[in-house]
């Protein structure tokens, strides 16, 4: 299963985080233009930020038991980022 990032990435002939620092960099001049501002901006690869912030929320379930391992199978949609629920029609 590949991310949106890393599909556009190789269909692009580059490196995934290359790719996504370059499209962040033109996304972020287009803010500009458009006079837009952020209080906070948070790029998933962000070492610094986002990782904390996102696993915060994580270490929290696990510890409240929220979280236990599971095999998934199934129809996976990279466009929706979901599994898809398969229906048999008898």
């Amino acid at each position: 299963m590949l991310s949106k990032n890393v599909q556009a990435a190789e269909k692009a002939g580059e490196e995934v985080q290359h790719f996504v620092d370059k499209n962040t960099e033109k996304f972020l001049e287009l803010t500009k233009k458009l006079n837009c501002q952020f209080d906070v901006w948070q790029k998933g690869s962000d070492q610094k930020h986002h990782f904390p912030s996102s696993q915060k929320p994580l270490e929290l379930c696990d510890k409240n038991g929220d979280i236990y391992k599971k095999t998934y199978e199934g129809l996976y949609c990279v466009g929706c980022e979901q599994f898809l629920l398969t229906f048999r029609i008898k």
